[in-house]
């Protein structure tokens, strides 16, 4: 079945790529075409980057040519994905800085938000937990002052990670609890047995194993019900390690 999965969506990914080729070849200099190469450079992004960056860069000289500024700030966007899949951190911190400054222009804090989540992620990534904070804080203040559930509970998520990376366990459980309330107020079942499997982990870290089976159970009993399959090894994963831990063999079987 995951086989049958994984070449149904390469075949769903390629009519994309095919339709946004062909729309590309027909488009006029406009806002569309803008969309279109951004559209085919994400497509893409994993597999071919370099020419991912070649779409955006062309996006975007287009986008100041017609001046349209919110497509300068998205094609800026992308490409500081791109040099960061790259791993140019330089580069794509650059890019970031300015589709934050053209959002912040354009009074897009939703974007903003998005674009400065981002940011701290690209910090932690390089282990600079300091700025990583500050730029999830700064981010977090602007869905908040939105309300926008999704984007909070996102940015939360990126919270307890970096402070779980940090080995702060105390600060990763109380935002991963944040979200894990969110996540049940939306009713969102994939999210909670995330939260519940990234909170079972904080108390393994932690060494109090009977909560982290606990959690993990939790999230087990839902993902088994969704048909997560892939959650379900994770957690699988997580349990015989911890039953491991225990020296419960035969739990850990």
């Amino acid at each position: 079945i995951a086989v049958s999965m994984s070449v149904h969506n390469a075949r769903s990914q390629n009519k994309i790529i095919d339709s946004l080729i062909i729309l590309i070849k027909k488009d006029k200099p406009d806002t569309n075409k803008v969309k279109h190469l951004n559209d085919l450079g994400w497509e893409i992004m994993y597999t071919r980057p370099d020419t991912s960056l070649k779409l955006s860069r062309r996006a975007l000289a287009l986008a100041k040519k017609i001046n349209w500024d919110i497509g300068v700030a998205i094609s800026t966007g992308q490409l500081g994905t791109f040099e960061w899949i790259k791993g140019d951190y330089p580069q794509a911190l650059r890019h970031f800085l300015t589709s934050l400054r053209c959002y912040e222009k354009l009074g897009m804090e939703n974007k903003s938000a998005a674009i400065l989540s981002n940011i701290g992620t690209l910090y932690l990534d390089q282990k600079d937990f300091d700025k990583a904070f500050s730029y999830y804080d700064k981010a977090l203040i602007l869905a908040e002052k939105h309300n926008d559930e999704n984007s909070i509970s996102f940015i939360l998520g990126s919270l307890g990670n970096a402070y779980a990376e940090n080995a702060d366990y105390h600060k990763a459980l109380g935002y991963f609890l944040k979200g894990l309330a969110i996540s049940r107020k939306q009713g969102d079942k994939d999210k909670i047995a995330t939260d519940l499997s990234n909170i079972g982990s904080i108390y393994a870290a932690k060494g109090e194993i009977k909560q982290a089976i606990e959690y993990n159970l939790r999230s087990l009993k839902l993902v088994d019900s969704i048909g997560n399959k892939l959650a379900k090894a994770r957690n699988l994963g997580n349990l015989g390690s911890l039953y491991t831990y225990q020296k419960n063999y035969a739990a850990a079987e």
